[in-house]
């Protein structure tokens, strides 16, 4: 059973720290570094007592979730192979 009610915290408008994440040596573009911030670095922060409130600025959320039927796959003759490079594909030309 889970305990119900709201809950509130004290927070602020204002900001408490900046952190700047980049790639010294340019082998990494803005689009890799923000999503590496976002999926490994974001998390470690919000564990940070008192800093649960972290986020991420100016960086959209990269992730994406296809679900495959095998059946229906079958019946066209793809393979996952295909629908990545369907994707890659879409990427390239966007």
């Amino acid at each position: 059973m889970q305990r119900g009610g709201v809950q509130t915290s004290k927070s602020s408008g204002s900001f408490l720290m900046i952190v700047g994440i980049y790639s010294p040596d340019g082998r990494y573009d803005a689009e890799y570094v923000g999503n590496y911030a976002n999926l490994y670095v974001l998390d470690a922060l919000k564990r940070v007592p008192g800093a649960n409130n972290a986020s991420i600025m100016g960086t959209p959320d990269l992730a994406m979730r296809i679900w495959l039927k095998p059946d229906r796959m079958a019946s066209l003759r793809i393979t996952p192979s295909d629908i990545v490079q369907a994707v890659s594909a879409q990427k390239s030309a966007v």
